[in-house]
C-alpha cells in the first residue's frame, strides 16, 4: 500500500528533533529509518504433525 515511507519519514523527523531538544538523553544514533521493501506478514507454512 505504501504508507510506510511517509510513516517512517514523519518519524525520523519526530527522532531528530527529539535528539536536538535533548541531546543528553541520546548515547547514540537514532534507528535506520529506511523502508525495508516488499515483506510477507504470516507466511503460509507447511503442517506439520505435532
Amino acid at each position: 500500500r505504501g504508507e510506510d515511507r511517509a510513516l517512517l519519514k514523519q518519524r525520523d523527523k519526530l527522532y531528530r528533533s527529539a535528539r536536538q531538544a535533548h541531546p543528553e538523553r541520546w548515547s547514540g544514533r537514532t534507528r535506520n529509518w529506511q523502508p525495508e521493501g516488499p515483506v510477507t506478514l504470516n507466511p503460509d507454512r507447511e503442517k506439520q504433525a505435532a
